[in-house]
């Protein structure tokens, strides 16, 4: 996956905001990429009953890192997995109802030439992963936005 790509689809507060510490969470920090294990999320939450654990986390993350993120979660962006994007689709309540909606958001001709063909590129090519792609997809199904390469988009009502 290309991840410099994918870190700027995710840096938005519409996937951000819904970040809920679960082991095995990538999220980057300072451009690099970080998988959570159980350990550290009693530390980042600043749960410190386990003064080992704690400073075990602190000896393989960093000090800094540790403070920075109990002080704020600025700089860091959490990168949901295919399955944790899906999960944020609760409008659908069986995985083939979400599985349709999917396939015809993909082969949306509109979608295709109302927004992505002007801009020089087809509408499925235009993501390398399955995980761009389902963002791109939550993106449009909960908030109307398009991504255009490098930010979120809202879509303009139709008249």
């Amino acid at each position: 996956m290309e991840m410099k790509a994918y870190i700027k689809m995710c840096d938005c507060p519409e996937i951000q905001e819904q970040w809920k510490l679960k082991k095995g969470d990538r999220f980057s920090f300072v451009g690099k990429i970080h998988i959570l294990a159980d350990y550290e999320i009693d530390a980042l939450n600043g749960r410190k009953t386990d003064t080992d654990c704690y400073n075990e986390v602190v000896k393989s993350m960093g000090g800094h890192f540790v403070d920075h993120w109990n002080e704020c979660r600025d700089g860091f962006t959490w990168l949901p997995r295919q399955d944790q994007i899906q999960e944020m689709l609760p409008l659908y309540d069986h995985p083939s109802t979400l599985a349709v909606f999917f396939g015809v958001f993909c082969a949306n001709k509109e979608m295709y030439e109302g927004v992505y063909a002007k801009k020089g590129y087809g509408f499925v090519d235009k993501f390398i992963s399955m995980e761009q792609l389902w963002l791109a997809f939550y993106m449009y199904e909960k908030h109307k936005k398009t991504w255009d390469g490098k930010k979120w988009v809202e879509e303009k009502e139709k008249e």
